[in-house]
């Protein structure tokens, strides 16, 4: 029981959920038949997720939704045999459906935090009705019916013949918070519109965020404080490479949208816990047009060196000779303004002089224009055009743009990860964006502007390093700057320091 409820392995917990039947069958004729009913009762009950803090899978969205078949059928053997269990009305299951419809938005193509690919619509066809049943819950059936879920699933297809006899089905809802904080396992996810709603992705826009306290292990990536960003039907950006079981590059940070040091990434032992937290979400907030969210990734890079091998990532030697002992903060604060753009500011310190690398990759083989007086990038993805533009000392500042499987090359460490890569999804820019000179304290300030196809993307204009200003709204992330006093939105990052 303790390594179940613990940090169980993941076909560990397949064997679990998939024989806990046995218990129900076994109860009346085996020692060991009712041993097995009374731990997976006592699991069930609890609703514990074997691989994160029981809001959400730290494998992502593929082998999450894979594992909450397991867990959701499970659930259904026993609350159809035992009448009075009600097993439902605990609302850690409406919580991790919540959390499913939030991190895999309908429509969105590709999920940037674990393995299995693409496989949640399948996914979530399979286990979105039965748990709308289970739950009463009319967010899930909704979701599953926006997956094209029209009828029952053949998976387990016994379990579909006996809900009509058992529950009654939920109508159709959604959730009015359009934006959610996860503090537990880590995760923020903002959109436009209502989470569960196709349209909300086709027609709107929306930010996914992860600090995970578990930090990066067993089918999940080395990712914290990476975003995924999408906006009018596109996916802005790109993370994770493939996300194929054994695609060493997807497992590695530098796949990621989010910041290496002097070229090195995140890394923690394959099992146990350094600390216990790595990750940590520290700021959520929301306001009319605005949700602010902030997460503490520090502890997710080495402090020191190390065989931070594990399955699927067969890390390069360089982390066996070094690590970040002298990096000191590293915070990232995302703004989601209006509905439509992003903001995202970074406060990094080490003890020593280092080079710190914004990663950024677009998935689109499009051209790329940039601009290097105002640091300005300019894209497209699908239909959508995209400005991405840096704020904080542009002047300072070297991009890098890796296409193709050169981004699979890390200019700093020498690793090459171009051998190991499975699947046939490429990147087409992958942008590493670098301050010139070592310095001990480094900030980037970026704005991610999307616009509807035939739009007009407005004025981004640098007041300093930072503030800028978006259109007519001034954003500043420093209180005792002159600009400070006449910004719209003002956050005191050193608050969090």
């Amino acid at each position: 029981m303790g390594g179940m409820a613990g940090c169980i392995s993941s076909h560990a917990f397949e064997s679990a959920m998939d024989t806990a039947v046995c218990g129900l069958v076994l109860y009346e004729h085996s020692a060991v038949g009712k041993e097995w009913f009374e731990i997976c009762l006592n699991y069930l009950i609890a609703v514990t997720v074997g691989h994160g803090f029981d809001e959400g899978w730290n494998e992502g969205a593929g082998y999450g939704t894979s594992k909450n078949k397991w867990l959701t059928n499970a659930s259904l053997y026993y609350d159809t045999a035992l009448p009075d269990a009600h097993l439902g009305r605990n609302p850690r299951y409406g919580t991790l459906g919540d959390w499913f419809c939030r991190i895999i938005p309908v429509g969105m193509s590709h999920h940037a935090w674990g393995n299995q690919a693409n496989a949640s619509r399948g996914n979530h066809v399979a286990a979105f009705r039965k748990m709308a049943y289970l739950t009463g819950d009319g967010r899930l059936i909704s979701n599953w019916r926006e997956y094209g879920g029209d009828k029952f699933s053949p998976w387990r297809a016994w379990i579909e013949y006996v809900l009509p006899a058992h529950y009654a089905e939920p109508e159709p809802t959604q959730d009015a918070r359009l934006a959610r904080c996860f503090p537990v396992d880590g995760w923020v996810m903002a959109a436009s519109g209502p989470p569960g709603l196709r349209s909300t992705y086709e027609q709107g826009a929306g930010v996914i965020f992860q600090c995970r306290p578990r930090g990066g292990y067993s089918h999940s990536f080395n990712s914290d404080g990476s975003f995924q960003l999408h906006a009018y039907g596109q996916m802005l950006n790109h993370g994770g490479g493939t996300s194929a079981n054994l695609d060493a590059y997807a497992y590695h940070t530098m796949s990621h949208n989010t910041i290496l040091v002097d070229g090195l990434g995140q890394a923690q032992p394959s099992s146990g816990m350094t600390y216990p937290t790595y990750g940590r979400i520290v700021g959520f907030q929301e306001s009319d047009g605005l949700v602010y969210m902030a997460g503490d990734v520090t502890r997710c890079y080495p402090k020191e060196p190390g065989n931070y091998r594990r399955w699927g990532l067969p890390l390069d030697e360089v982390y066996a000779a070094r690590a970040l002992p002298y990096l000191e903060r590293f915070i990232r604060h995302i703004l989601f303004v209006d509905g439509s753009y992003f903001v995202v500011y970074d406060d990094l310190r080490c003890s020593q002089p280092a080079r710190y690398t914004w990663m950024y990759h677009i998935l689109p083989d499009s051209p790329v224009t940039f601009d290097a007086n105002t640091f300005a990038v300019d894209y497209t993805a699908g239909d959508v055009p995209v400005r991405l533009q840096h704020i904080y000392r542009p002047e300072a500042l070297e991009l890098d743009n890796r296409k193709g499987e050169d981004g699979l090359v890390n200019p700093f460490t020498g690793e090459d990860y171009r051998a190991l890569r499975k699947g046939d999804i490429l990147c087409g820019h992958n942008l590493w964006i670098t301050n010139r000179e070592p310095s001990e304290e480094w900030h980037f300030l970026s704005v991610v502007y999307p616009q509807p196809s035939g739009g007009e993307i407005p004025a981004i204009e640098r007041i300093d390093d930072n503030t800028v200003r978006v259109g007519e709204k001034t954003i500043c992330f420093d209180p005792s700057a002159p600009s400070a006093a006449a910004a719209d939105i003002l956050v005191d990052v050193t608050q969090f320091r």
